[in-house]
């Protein structure tokens, strides 16, 4: 209960237009609504934190965690984990990303889903040339490929095509 005012107070005063009279927030401080519905309601919270406040992003992404864990939805665990990498990426913690994104890479494979598998391969491409190893940027990048063509997920595809030919373009 004190993490949650914490995490609460937090938001409140720094992101005033997602934690104030917000649905979600409501939604996710309703700990009588199912674990489901808590966790989408956190999972968008903290991507939209994310981007604006990744300290913030991350906070919530952990509660998020927390509860996912608790509740043993594998899904929602792999959401949060994209959630950290990203944050964790966007600050500059690079191994801290790419420890999350292992993470979501073994569940992803657990699971079954392969189109989470091919999406994580992505982003750690994204780490990888975020941190100027481009040849492994590519190697993560023809991984997703793989499976977006085995998937014939046309948008992973376009994606993932459109981050090989940026690499390639920076390699000249």
């Amino acid at each position: 209960m004190r993490r949650a005012f914490i995490t609460g107070t937090l938001l409140a005063c720094l992101l005033p237009g997602l934690a104030q009279g917000d649905s979600l927030w409501s939604v996710w401080n309703n700990t009588q609504a199912p674990d489901s519905s808590r966790l989408q309601a956190i999972q968008t919270l903290a991507w939209k934190a994310v981007f604006q406040l990744p300290d913030s992003g991350l906070a919530l992404a952990h509660e998020q965690l927390l509860l996912a864990e608790h509740a043993g939805l594998d899904v929602s665990i792999y959401d949060a984990h994209t959630t950290m990498a990203v944050a964790h990426a966007m600050t500059g913690s690079y191994d801290q990303a790419i420890e999350h994104l292992e993470e979501c890479l073994t569940i992803a494979r657990r699971i079954g889903e392969r189109y989470r598998e091919a999406n994580t391969f992505n982003n750690m491409s994204n780490v990888s040339r975020n941190i100027g190893d481009l040849p492994m940027a590519l190697r993560l990048l023809h991984q997703s490929l793989v499976i977006d063509e085995e998937l014939g997920n046309q948008a992973g595809l376009a994606g993932t095509y459109n981050n090989i030919g940026n690499i390639q373009k920076e390699q000249g």
